[in-house]
């Protein structure tokens, strides 16, 4: 990921008024940067890909990091 990369994670039902939204049951999130090796990573990470975004990689990481309802962020930033 570069170094300029913003990300906006939220849990709950999606709205449209979301950009980018990610098909995800329980998150939506917009983030505004580049991730290069995207491709890799979803291959790396066996992760299911819907969208042709290298946002989504984040919103899958994210939600495979969720335990009891909240991000575990030890989990997620372990696969950054």
């Amino acid at each position: 990921m570069s170094a300029s990369t913003v990300t906006t994670i939220r849990f709950g039902p999606a709205t449209s008024s979301e950009p980018l939204p990610a098909p995800l049951r329980s998150a939506a999130g917009r983030h505004n940067g580049t991730i290069y090796n995207a491709d890799y990573l979803f291959r790396r990470f066996k992760l299911r890909r819907f969208a042709q975004v290298d946002s989504e990689l984040l919103f899958r990481l994210a939600h495979n990091a969720v335990r009891d309802d909240r991000i575990d962020m030890e989990r997620f930033r372990a696969r950054l």
